[in-house]
């Protein structure tokens, strides 16, 4: 191995280690997220997916004109830095999360430049999608969809003539031959929120691996572009 090779590999494996000593907490509640709320449980996979992306990108990675910007990156790296702060004097789990992303973009800037980020906003991406977001922007969001789940299902049923009736998101319903009435909860597992997340992220990677690269148009040997079969005899 080459000298600056191992110089950047020491450089690398120093950044792996400041990282995950500043975001120890935050990647290991980050982790139990994952394990135990199944709105979020694809995220168990996130990780094994970028790895993977990266992998297959690393020849084009490795070609990437290095440009970097100290003074945006330095920026972003102290925003993040700051912000992971607030997060943890203010108690607030998610601006410490978010401050992790924003520390690898700054990163990545300050030592590599913006292309090079460019490449890296499918991992970045599918990193933020994999972070659960507030309890209370989720029930904004999900509250809505638990109504409008009711409202198809009382609509269903009263075109089938079974009568019914609907408080909020509580169906209230008689059942043929009986004397008691019935009543069905639409609970949050019931407003697709939960399918709605995983498969926004099965989408965008879908996307990323379906997706048709530029081919560049074959040379007659001088670089001039020009096809073999259109050249004169």
């Amino acid at each position: 191995m080459s000298v600056p090779a191992a110089k950047k590999l020491w450089q690398g494996v120093a950044i792996g280690f400041a990282i995950a000593f500043a975001y120890a907490t935050v990647l290991v509640k980050l982790a139990r997220d994952w394990w135990n709320d199944e709105n979020y449980s694809h995220g168990l996979l996130i990780p094994l997916i970028i790895g993977y992306i990266l992998w297959t990108q690393r020849e084009k990675l490795a070609r990437i004109t290095v440009n970097p910007s100290l003074l945006l990156g330095g920026a972003a790296i102290g925003f993040a830095l700051f912000s992971l702060w607030a997060g943890v004097a203010g108690a607030e789990l998610y601006t410490q999360r978010l401050s992790l992303l924003l520390l690898l973009a700054g990163i990545t800037i300050y030592f590599w430049g913006f292309k090079l980020l460019q490449m890296m906003l499918v991992p970045l991406g599918l990193l933020f999608l994999a972070m659960p977001i507030p309890a209370i922007v989720f029930n904004k969001i999900a509250f809505p969809l638990q109504l409008f789940a009711s409202r198809c299902a009382v609509w269903s049923m009263s075109l089938l003539g079974i009568p019914v009736l609907r408080q909020g998101n509580i169906i209230e319903l008689k059942p043929l031959n009986s004397f008691d009435n019935k009543k069905l909860e639409v609970v949050e597992a019931c407003s697709g929120i939960r399918s709605l997340v995983t498969l926004v992220t099965l989408a965008v990677i879908l996307v990323y691996f379906s997706r048709t690269p530029g081919q560049a148009p074959e040379t007659n040997g001088s670089g001039d572009g020009v096809p073999p079969d259109l050249l004169p005899a």
